[in-house]
C-alpha cells in the first residue's frame, strides 16, 4: 500500500511504500497527519504531484511566455517573462549565488543588467511545476 502524506494545500510531504499496513491509518490519524492510500506497486515522486481532496492530480506546467533569453548588458535592453501567476516566489541566481529573491505579484517579470552574465530565474507557485530558465547579459 501506498501512504501519501500531504500538507493542507495537497503538497506531498512523504511517499511512504508500507507492506503491512495494519494499525498505520491509525498511526497517522493519531498524529494528525492528512493522507491519502493508493493500492499501487509503485512509489510517486514527491514533486510530480498533489492532492486535491482525495484524488492525487499531476502538477501542471506554467503557462509563461519569454520575449527573449539574451539581451544586452546596458541596464536598459531587457528580457520579459510573461503571465506569471502571481503571487509567486522568483529567484535570480548568477552562478551558486542568490542576487535577488522576491515575491512577484505583477504577471510580466522584465530582466535587465548594465553587467554582462548568466542568470538563472526560478519561478515558483504551487501547485504548478516549478519553472527555471538561463537568460544572459551579454
Amino acid at each position: 500500500m501506498l501512504y501519501l502524506v500531504h500538507d493542507d494545500d495537497g503538497r506531498i510531504t512523504q511517499s511512504n511504500r508500507v507492506f503491512d499496513p495494519t494499525g498505520y491509518d491509525k498511526l497517522l490519524h493519531d498524529e494528525n497527519y492528512k493522507f491519502v492510500k493508493l493500492d499501487v506497486s509503485t512509489v510517486l515522486p514527491l514533486d510530480s504531484h498533489y492532492i486535491v481532496g482525495s484524488e492525487v492530480v499531476p502538477r501542471g506546467r506554467m503557462s509563461l511566455r519569454v520575449t527573449k533569453r539574451r539581451f544586452k548588458a546596458d541596464g536598459l535592453d531587457a528580457a520579459v517573462i510573461k503571465n506569471l501567476p502571481v503571487p509567486c516566489e522568483v529567484t535570480i541566481s548568477v552562478g551558486e549565488g542568490v542576487v535577488d529573491r522576491q515575491t512577484a505579484t505583477d504577471r510580466d517579470l522584465e530582466l535587465s543588467s548594465a553587467t554582462p552574465g548568466v542568470f538563472k530565474v526560478l519561478i515558483e507557485k504551487f501547485p504548478f511545476l516549478p519553472w527555471t530558465a538561463e537568460f544572459e547579459a551579454v
